[in-house]
């Protein structure tokens, strides 16, 4: 028996909401949390422990048994936890940006980074849980670690990210095929070139980041979503569908993370000076629209505070405080 990779020492757990534990195998599986055990026989390929909710604290301790075998974690908290999730600039890393090499660590913030096709980066999700410590913030996504420093001086408690990203992926790629309906079929020839390029071939196929980033972390208790992504479905025709897939995306991710009424904080690409177009216009209005007409839905505008120039803003903190400002009611 396995357990998922996101388990591990220095794990933080959503608080006040239920503890999910879940991995692969056949076997029995025994749990020794917090003076409470539990228990349960699998005999399928997957199997998924439920523990009772808990106020935010710790650390503490954990003990799993998986067919005898035991292992204990230690360092365990409850706070809260974020899926950061999209494209390139969501992947941007604090050694990249514009000023990284001054970003102070944090003991308040946590970080899980899911393994992606391309194997970008240092990071792997057998690395489990890692600290916001000068030697690993550097390899973080900088939005996402900005986001989480700032909640967790506003809220005084630990804050997880957990960080699904790959660099120049369409949002079909984060879809299960099973709800890529005939409806928004696109052909290759009308799509972006980041779906035919060579390159990208392997994780720009339908449900391929779905199934090597998301799932492996689902259905891990979370309590926002935020999801940057959209340069690389700016093809007129895709901009004509961008929005259902949106909602199909919200609506699988809320589904397997299981809770209906997730929030999502969708961040509209930035405006580039040589991509003012039609298709590049209409995922910006498509992901204005998800946070008009999807409930539990904001969407955050980058245009005022990125360059326009690069597609790569290298400047993340000025966008992390406005997600913030959103994320912060949820």
């Amino acid at each position: 028996m396995k357990l998922a990779e996101i388990f591990s020492d220095g794990m933080v757990l959503q608080a006040n909401r239920p503890v999910r534990i879940f991995g692969s195998g056949r076997g029995t599986v025994e749990i020794d949390f917090l003076g409470k055990k539990y228990s349960l026989c699998s005999e399928k390929e997957e199997w998924e422990a439920e523990l009772e909710p808990q106020d935010f604290g710790g650390p503490y301790q954990m003990d799993i048994k998986l067919n005898g075998v035991r292992k204990t974690f230690h360092d365990i908290v409850f706070g809260d936890v974020i899926l950061c999730a999209g494209q390139s600039n969501m992947q941007f890393e604090i050694g990249l940006e514009t000023d990284g090499a001054q970003t102070e660590p944090n003991s308040r913030v946590r970080y899980f980074h899911s393994d992606n096709i391309e194997g970008h980066g240092r990071l792997r999700s057998a690395m489990g849980w890692l600290p916001a410590d000068q030697k690993n913030i550097p390899d973080f996504s900088a939005l996402a670690y900005h986001i989480a420093a700032g909640l967790a001086q506003k809220r005084d408690r630990y804050i997880g990210i957990v960080s699904c990203v790959q660099g120049a992926s369409v949002i079909r790629s984060w879809l299960s095929p099973e709800v890529l309906t005939p409806d928004v079929y696109i052909p290759l020839n009308e799509r972006h070139a980041d779906s035919s390029d060579p390159a990208y071939a392997a994780f720009n196929q339908d449900g391929a980041c779905y199934a090597k980033s998301f799932l492996p972390v689902a259905p891990y208790a979370v309590s926002a979503v935020i999801w940057y992504q959209g340069e690389s479905d700016t093809s007129v025709a895709e901009g004509k569908i961008y929005f259902e897939l949106l909602k199909k995306l919200i609506t699988l991710w809320r589904e397997k993370l299981r809770d209906k009424n997730l929030p999502f904080v969708i961040v509209q690409i930035c405006d580039l000076d040589i991509r003012a177009d039609e298709g590049w216009r209409a995922i910006q209005t498509a992901q204005l629209r998800a946070g008009r007409e999807i409930a539990g839905v904001k969407t955050v505008t980058s245009s005022d505070v990125c360059e326009h120039t690069q597609i790569h803003p290298s400047d993340k903190r000025a966008l992390a405080e406005k997600i913030l400002d959103a994320i912060e009611p949820l």
